[in-house]
């Protein structure tokens, strides 16, 4: 524990009870509690106040490798996990209840979760290279996965307003997605179609987008869409991203017009 004001570092009985590396540790809102992660695969509580143990270590009933992330509710009541097991966990904080999990979805670690600001959703970004978002109430997912990073999902964040979700990737870049309103954003809908207008026309050519080591860009149809240089493979914003952030600058793309890129543009599929 650090003094913020004068950054000398309190005496503190939480540095001797650990045997194994602490990856994650965070505050409750109210600033009363910390709650640890480590590579014990167990979940610690802590009072802030007397740096003593306020519930037995739990979680490793549950999680069957290292806690990378842990993370409370915006209103204190849960506690969030990510494992190297590929899953998330949600505990009661007050007594240490398994609530919702193993959610399982990733196929590899789990490296950092947070919860949206109003507490109904549960982001996770994973070695998979995906972004995950979660529903709270019932533990099923809220879209499909938020694809475009070339490297793991290190950490992710969301705005204040919830408008907007934010990872940060081992390849070097962080991209800020649209958050999803509903599973109707980025997931095929379960009710009965409606008339395809143009807007949807154009979504439903660029759903599911894969692109390959060599640039080319394919639908869920696999129709080729278009060309990317090989220098902006990794920095290409995905259509769910608003906007990508690498050593080459912001990149934006708007793809509610034709996209032709690339020196093989005339290889584009046109819808």
């Amino acid at each position: 524990m650090w003094d913020v004001v004068d950054s000398t570092l309190k005496a503190s009985d939480l540095v001797a009870t650990h045997d194994n590396p602490v990856y994650s540790a965070s505050f409750s809102p109210d600033g009363k509690r910390i709650v640890t992660g480590c590579a014990d695969g167990k979940i610690r509580m802590w009072s802030s106040q007397t740096l003593t143990l306020v519930l037995d270590p739990f979680g490793s009933q549950y999680h069957t490798d290292y806690i990378r992330s842990v993370v409370f509710s915006p209103d204190g009541r849960l506690v969030a996990s990510g494992s190297s097991d590929c899953t998330i966990c949600v505990f009661d904080s007050h007594t240490g209840h398994l609530v919702m999990g193993p959610l399982q979805g990733h196929t590899n670690w789990v490296r950092s979760v947070v919860f949206s600001p109003d507490g109904t959703h549960i982001l996770s970004g994973s070695d998979d290279r995906t972004v995950r978002m979660w529903r709270v109430k019932d533990g099923a997912a809220a879209c499909e996965p938020l694809l475009g990073h070339q490297g793991e999902v290190l950490s992710v964040g969301c705005s204040p307003d919830g408008a907007s979700i934010v990872s940060g990737s081992w390849d070097s870049t962080v991209r800020v997605w649209k958050a999803p309103r509903g599973r109707d954003e980025f997931c095929p809908s379960e009710s009965t179609p409606a008339p395809v207008d143009e807007r949807k026309l154009h979504e439903m050519v660029f759903s599911g987008l894969k692109m390959s080591d060599d640039g080319w860009v394919e639908n869920g149809n696999s129709q080729r869409l278009f060309w990317v240089p090989a220098d902006m493979v990794k920095l290409f914003p995905t259509p769910e991203t608003e906007y990508t952030i690498g050593s080459g600058g912001i990149l934006r793309v708007d793809y509610s017009a034709p996209l032709f890129l690339g020196d093989k543009w005339h290889h584009c599929y046109e819808g």
